[in-house]
Parts: C-alpha cells; sequence; structure tokens
C-alpha cells in the first residue's frame, strides 16, 4: 500500500565476475528515521543478553537467479506497463507479516508473481484483458503493508500483480472526496486538508498504505472511536471485474440491495479490482488535546473503560509490560525522574498507562481507578505513532522475532481473553524453551467491546517452527475465550484456516476467477 515502493525497498544490485548477488530489504518502513536504540536496548535487558546484529534485513535472491526470464509477458501489455525483473517480482511476492519476514532471514525460497503491471486510469481495461489474454491469475498490490499473506502464491501457479500506485486520482467537492484506490494515506490527507478536511483514517501503515488496501481490508485507523472505521466513510465504490465495471451510485444512502461498497469492503482483492472509492471528507480539527492516566492494573483500566459514557478521538490502554518498556525506554533526564516518582508517589509506577487524544476539545471524564498522568506520554504517541515499525527493524535484525496479533470481542468476554492468551504465550514458552515477553492494549473502542492487540517479541533456535507454534497457540486462545480471527487486518492465507468452512463458502461465491491469484487456506 504505497504509492512508490522504492520509499521502502533499499535495492541491491552487485554483479561481479563469476557471481550473482541480488538482495531486496524486505523490512517495513526502512525509510523511518526515528532512533529506538534507547528501546532496544532495555528490551535487551529484559532478555539478559547483548545481541549482535545477525541479519541486514535483506531478503538474498540467489536461489532466484535460475528463474526463467517472463520477458514475453510483456507482449500481452500496453507498452511500458510491464515489468518482469526478478527485483519487481520479487518486491511484489511478499508482504511484512512476521511470517513472510522471518522466511526471508532464514533464506526459505517462496514462490514469487509472473510478472507486475502498473496500470493508469487510461490502459486499465487494456491490461486486464493482458491477463485473461495470457492465462495468468491476478492479485492485487497497493502499498505493500500486508500483514494476512495475501501476496503468498502457490507453488507453479502463473500469477500477475497489479500495482496500483498510479491510480492517485483525486477530486473534491465540498465534503466529499472521490480518489483512485492507489492514493496513499499521506497523499489523500494532504489534498483533503487543502480543503479543510481530513479522511479519518489513520492506520499504523498510514505513510504507505492506500485507500484501496484500506477498503480491501477493511482497515481500522487509530481514530476510529471518532469517525468509524473505513467501512463507516464509504460513500460508494468502483471496481473492475473480468466480465466489466461495477459501481455504486454516489448517494448519502441507497438501499437498494447489495451494494458494491459492501460487497468489496474487506474482500481482499478477490471479488475485482477497486478502481477507486467517493469517501466522507470530515472537518479537520482546529486542536489537538492530550492526556493520560496510570491504573494499578491493566484489568482496573478495561473496567474504566466499560463504564465511560463517551470515549476520546484516540484511546489507548497498554498492560503493564507495554507499559514498562515505553516508560523505561530512553535516557534518564531530570524530567523522566520527575515523573516516575510522582507515578511511584501515586501507587500506579508498575501499573498500567492509558493515553487520550481528543479532536477540538480536552476530553473530560471521570475515570474509575485512574490517576491523572499529565499530557507527556500522550503526546510521545502521537509523536512516534507511524514510526514504531522502526523497532520492529531493529529486533529482526539482532535475531529476535517480533510480532502482532489482533482480535476484538465483547466486554464481558475481553479480561478473560486477555488473562489466558497471555497464559497461553507463557506455556508455549515452556513447551518449546524458547524465550520470550508479550505485551497487549486496548484500542478501538465499541458500545459492546474493544480490539485488543498482543504484541510478542521471541528468541529461538527454531525460529519459524516457533513462530507458527506460537501464532497458532495464540489464534486458538483467542477464538476459544470469544474473540474475532482479526478485527481489520483481513484474514489472507495466514488466517483463513480458522474462518467457518461454510462462511468461506458464501464468501467464495462472488469470487472473480481472474482474481484468486492468492486463495483461502494456502
Amino acid at each position: 500500500m504505497v504509492f512508490h515502493y522504492f520509499l521502502y525497498y533499499y535495492i541491491i544490485l552487485s554483479i561481479r565476475s563469476y557471481s550473482y548477488s541480488v538482495s531486496v530489504s524486505v523490512l517495513y518502513g526502512a525509510n523511518i528515521d526515528r532512533d529506538f536504540t534507547e528501546e532496544f536496548n532495555f528490551i535487551e535487558k529484559l532478555f539478559s543478553i547483548h545481541s549482535e546484529i545477525v541479519w541486514d534485513g535483506e531478503g538474498n535472491m540467489n536461489s532466484y537467479k535460475e528463474e526463467e526470464s517472463t520477458d514475453e509477458l510483456a507482449k500481452y501489455f500496453p507498452e511500458a506497463s510491464f515489468k518482469g525483473d526478478l527485483v519487481t517480482r520479487y518486491m511484489h511476492s511478499i508482504g511484512k507479516s512476521s511470517v513472510e519476514i522471518l522466511e526471508s532471514r532464514i533464506g526459505l525460497h517462496i514462490p514469487i508473481v509472473d510478472g507486475v503491471v502498473f496500470p493508469d486510469n487510461s490502459n486499465i481495461n487494456a491490461i486486464i484483458n493482458g491477463i485473461l489474454n495470457s492465462g495468468k491469475k491476478a492479485l492485487i498490490y497497493g502499498g505493500g503493508t500486508n500483514v494476512s499473506g495475501c501476496f503468498r502464491i502457490k507453488p507453479g501457479k502463473g500469477v500477475i500483480a497489479i500495482n496500483t500506485s498510479k491510480l492517485n486520482n483525486i477530486s473534491i467537492t465540498g465534503n466529499i472526496i472521490s480518489a483512485g484506490s492507489g492514493i496513499t494515506g499521506p497523499e489523500l490527507e494532504k489534498a483533503a486538508n487543502a480543503h479543510g478536511l481530513t479522511c479519518g483514517n489513520f492506520p499504523e501503515s498510514f505513510n504507505y498504505s492506500t485507500l484501496g488496501g484500506w477498503i480491501a481490508t477493511m482497515e481500522n485507523g487509530q481514530e476510529s472511536n471518532q469517525y468509524g472505521g473505513i467501512e463507516n466513510s464509504v460513500i460508494s465504490v468502483k471496481v473492475l471485474t473480468s466480465k466489466g465495471e461495477i459501481s455504486d451510485n454516489k448517494v448519502p444512502r441507497e438501499a437498494a440491495g447489495l451494494q458494491v461498497k459492501t460487497a468489496v469492503t474487506g474482500s481482499e482483492g478477490k471479488y475485482g479490482i477497486i478502481l477507486g472509492a467517493t469517501i466522507k471528507g470530515f472537518k479537520l480539527p482546529d486542536k489537538k488535546y492530550f492526556s493520560s492516566y496510570s491504573f494499578k492494573t491493566f484489568e482496573e483500566g478495561i473496567e474504566a473503560i466499560k463504564n465511560m459514557k463517551r470515549y476520546p478521538t484516540v484511546l489507548r490502554l497498554s498492560n503493564e509490560t507495554e507499559t514498562m518498556i515505553a516508560l523505561m525506554s530512553g535516557k534518564n533526564t531530570g524530567m523522566k525522574k520527575i515523573f516516575m516518582d510522582y507515578l511511584g508517589l501515586r501507587g500506579v509506577k508498575n501499573g498500567a498507562m492509558m493515553i487520550m487524544v481528543n479532536n477540538d476539545y480536552q476530553f473530560k471524564e471521570k475515570l474509575i481507578g485512574g490517576i491523572p498522568t499529565t499530557a507527556y506520554p500522550a503526546k510521545m504517541w502521537a509523536r512516534d505513532r507511524y514510526s514504531r515499525p522502526a523497532l520492529a527493524n531493529i529486533l529482526w535484525k539482532h535475531g529476535y522475532i517480533p510480532d502482532t496479533l489482533e482480535t476484538s470481542c465483547q466486554w464481558d468476554k475481553i479480561t478473560e481473553l486477555y488473562n489466558n492468551t497471555v497464559e497461553s504465550f507463557r506455556a508455549a514458552e515452556r513447551e518449546k524453551g524458547f524465550t520470550g515477553i508479550i505485551m497487549a492494549h486496548i484500542s478501538h473502542i465499541y458500545h459492546t467491546g474493544a480490539c485488543i492487540y498482543f504484541t510478542y517479541i521471541i528468541r529461538s533456535e527454531n525460529s519459524l517452527e516457533d513462530l507458527l507454534f506460537v501464532r497458532k497457540t495464540i489464534m486458538n486462545s483467542i477464538l476459544k475465550n470469544g474473540g474475532a480471527i482479526t478485527d481489520h487486518h483481513g484474514s489472507g492465507t495466514l488466517f483463513s484456516i480458522y474462518k467457518n468452512p461454510e462462511k468461506l463458502k458464501m464468501q467464495n461465491m462472488l469470487n472473480d476467477e481472474l482474481f484468486t491469484g492468492w486463495q483461502d487456506g494456502q
């Protein structure tokens, strides 16, 4: 989900006499300049080790040098719209899930697409016809930040990736925004801001992800408490299938059967390519207000949220471990000492922290058990809201495996789900013998429940085996305790195995055979 893959893929081509070496960076956001060294050093202390860099973050492509050239496929497509070189093909065959990154780190050979096409609004129909005539299947590639395995293809399956970066047109009339599916978050927001508007959708991948990707995965941004998920913003969608174009009427609401926007939201590109969408533009806030509270325990914080009458634009409650890492990382400044002394004085030094950000006015509501802890933590969160993947990059390079799984569940189940899932992680740690830490936080607050993230870091000698075991263990705990498969990341190939078979059959009824470059259950 990015407008130019150059922004986050640093490509090294080294060709010498009698040797061939191509490597491509597979880490997320390689251009993030925030330095997380202090945070990394604190995590090292938790693991009681001092590690060295064991990986440069690049997927070595030497195993692909015998791949047959696919340049002959260019004849099916408009001039200069097709690329068949190995680097481009590899880049469009790997997402940002921990499984895919780890596979690259250990040098696993993954199937790659046969080529990549870059359509614009003038040649998209010709390109779709070209894929049909080539006998290949298609998969859609927006910004490349997918974490559910939507670029994973079966070995030997002929697939063409469709890069949407040139479908980035935009027009704004009143408070209605019409944009191409390949427009990125920053491009969309900049245009909206010029009209006194905001798109209202701010996922952590905002700087790279695209409007089409948000819709296809049913994305939920960090300010969803105010603006809702992307499905709340979409007015109409235009889709191109193998049989032609289909779109919604651009009206506030229409009760005339299944709408295109309803069908394709969360479809992950299997029903056709989203060409563009019309979305609501929300009034740009005049000011943001920051606050934070600390609780003795994570569970007390959950109870406080459950009893709130309304919610701020952003609310994030971190468990004790995530809070500790956030507070203890960094340099020991005088301000930090004063802040930590204050937490100790109030009896919440080892507790759970909640940060709040609210648009246009200071959010005020009495929180049961909450100790006010200034605006500082919330401002630090806002500063780093899009740059945290850079910490994961450091961990990856030093031999760690960072991962995140998220879900949503009802209020009456969320505490039990949290406790049982943390315990299931600990049980997996004991059984497999790896070392790890697990964190959690709650965000995306709903009337009947909330989204909860589990972020964990492990070190293992049997890295891929243990990662897959931990993911399965956590997912089984989530589902057993009443959680959703995913709140907003899409199911892809990595999570479709958890879908109800009958529900999967229903969803696949709308599949367009051309766009089955990846399939459920791979």
